[in-house]
């Protein structure tokens, strides 16, 4: 729970801005930057925001999360307190390499190092995938964060085994 209504929370890959506009709708939250490598989507998501009157409670950036300059660019000395993917991480994971069948393993290699580029120290990483379980995520950002929590949502099972159409998983950077 972040009570702090004034805490940085970046919302990567926003899309339309949907989660923002719930986060200070229904939040109060104050400080909120949602980014996208879109600029279409970043135009809307800005529309939005200024037909509810939030023009000045949210800003939107077009970013190239993979990009070290631009992750720095928009994340500051501050940093953020909360960076939250709910579904990026899993399109770079699907991300061609060069246009051919094989991933782009670099990109999927620097992600966890543009998260912890833009958290502060004592920030708070949250990322929903419907792509990856709990456990598969926990070891793909470890190098870098350390799972704090986990979100229980709907299980089923399948063969025997128990899973979910959905993970969600909170991370602090590790310590040094």
């Amino acid at each position: 729970n972040i009570e702090d209504t004034g805490a940085r929370i970046l919302d990567v890959g926003c899309g339309n801005g949907h989660l923002l506009l719930e986060l200070a709708e229904d939040g109060g939250f104050t400080n909120l930057t949602g980014t996208d490598y879109s600029p279409q989507a970043i135009e809307l998501a800005q529309g939005i925001a200024a037909s509810r009157g939030l023009g000045d409670t949210i800003t939107f950036a077009e970013q190239d999360f993979l990009s070290a300059a631009e992750v720095s660019s928009i994340a500051g000395e501050d940093r953020f307190d909360v960076v939250l993917d709910k579904g990026t991480y899993d399109a770079i994971c699907l991300k061609p390499k060069d246009s051919g069948a094989d991933v782009d393993q670099q990109a999927i290699d620097t992600y966890p190092v543009s998260v912890v580029g833009s958290l502060k120290d004592s920030g708070v990483f949250l990322i929903t995938s419907c792509n990856w379980t709990e456990d598969e995520l926990v070891a793909r950002f470890a190098r870098h964060l350390e799972c704090v929590g986990r979100v229980k949502h709907r299980s089923f099972m399948f063969g025997g085994a128990v899973g979910q159409t959905v993970a969600t998983v909170a991370f602090k950077k590790r310590s040094l």
